[in-house]
C-alpha cells in the first residue's frame, strides 16, 4: 500500500537485515526499561492486593481510566506519560491479584514455575534487543536463547 510504502514499513522492511543504528539501539534499550519497570510496578500492585486485599472490579476499572488518560497526555509530555503507565501497571496488578492470590491457594509452585519461565523469556529478548548489531539477531536471538 501506499501508506506503507510512504513510512517505510512493509514486507520488505521484514527482510532487511542490515545493521541497527545507534539511535534505534538506544531506543531499544529504553523500551525494554520501560518494559522492566512496569512489570515491577505490576508486581507491587499484585503484592498490594495479597497483604491488602485492594484488587477487583473498582482497580480494574481505574486501571481502563488511567490508560485513557495516558492516550489523551500528548506524547512530549514523556514523564507523565510515564507515571500513567507505572500506575496503570499498579492498577493492572492489583486488579490480576484476586487470580494470583488463587493461585497460591491452589498450587504455590504455578506462580513460581511461571515467574521464572516469564522472566527468563524476557531476559532472553531483552538481552537479544540489546546486544544484537544486525537485524537478524534482533529476530532471532531472543527466540532461539529462551
Amino acid at each position: 500500500t501506499s501508506s506503507a510504502a510512504a513510512s517505510g514499513w512493509g514486507h520488505d522492511s521484514l527482510k532487511n537485515f542490515r545493521q541497527i543504528s545507534p539511535a534505534v539501539q538506544s531506543h531499544l534499550k529504553l523500551v525494554y526499561l520501560t518494559l522492566c519497570f512496569a512489570l515491577a510496578s505490576s508486581a507491587v500492585g499484585a503484592y498490594l492486593h495479597i497483604a491488602l486485599n485492594i484488587g477487583g472490579m473498582l482497580t480494574m476499572l481505574a486501571c481502563v481510566g488511567t490508560i485513557a488518560w495516558m492516550f489523551s497526555v500528548p506524547v512530549y509530555e514523556e514523564r507523565k506519560r510515564f507515571g500513567l503507565l507505572m500506575g496503570a501497571a499498579l492498577l493492572e496488578g492489583a486488579s490480576v491479584g484476586p487470580l494470583i492470590e488463587l493461585a497460591i491457594d491452589f498450587d504455590p509452585s504455578i506462580l513460581v514455575t511461571g515467574f521464572v519461565g516469564t522472566a527468563i523469556a524476557f531476559g532472553c529478548f531483552s538481552g537479544a534487543a540489546i546486544i544484537a548489531k544486525r537485524r537478524e539477531y534482533l529476530y532471532l536471538g531472543g527466540l532461539l536463547s529462551s
